[in-house]
């Protein structure tokens, strides 16, 4: 599919990378499909560009790359409207804000985006009781330049956990 972007350029995107947001996401209720597309091989951060909007284009990260303790507690009927389970997990993945000085970009782990690759539905969550917020830095430091950040799955303390799961 070709989905033309005022930052990227025009993207030749696989279907498959192609997901509906059904209701939208917040202040962005009317782009209803989104090319998310991982940024390299190795990388944990995707780009997420409107398919009918060239200007709207989202910085995305994989959380569990940064934040081992990372835990996403999905209720029961957010988890069936998404299709997700212990079966079928989904990729959790937050936006980022990049300012001026790129090592104080922040991602946001109150409300992630919930992808079920399966079914190529996606949204965007508003965690209720969490600890997290936000602007996390992802680089609290500042840029290592020895370490790269890596995309993985999540961490063995960090993860999704489903209402009603057993632990």
């Amino acid at each position: 599919m070709l989905i033309r972007s005022t930052r990227l350029g025009d993207l030749d995107v696989p279907q498959r990378l192609v997901i509906k947001f059904p209701h939208g996401l917040p202040g962005f209720p009317e782009p209803r499909e989104f090319a998310v597309v991982p940024y390299g091989p190795d990388s944990p951060f995707f780009i997420m560009q409107a398919a009918d909007d060239p200007d709207l284009t989202f910085v995305l990260v994989d959380p569990f790359a940064f934040f081992a303790d990372y835990l996403v507690n999905l209720e029961d009927d957010v988890a069936q409207m998404f299709g997700v389970g212990d079966q079928n997990p989904p990729h959790i993945l937050c936006v980022v804000t990049i300012p001026q000085n790129a090592e104080e970009m922040t991602a946001n782990l109150m409300a992630p985006v919930l992808i079920n690759w399966a079914s190529g539905i996606g949204g965007q969550v508003v965690l209720e009781k969490t600890p997290f917020n936000t602007r996390h830095r992802l680089f609290p430091q500042g840029f290592k330049k020895e370490e790269a950040p890596q995309s993985g799955t999540a961490a063995a303390e960090g993860g999704v956990k489903l209402a009603g799961a057993n632990p």
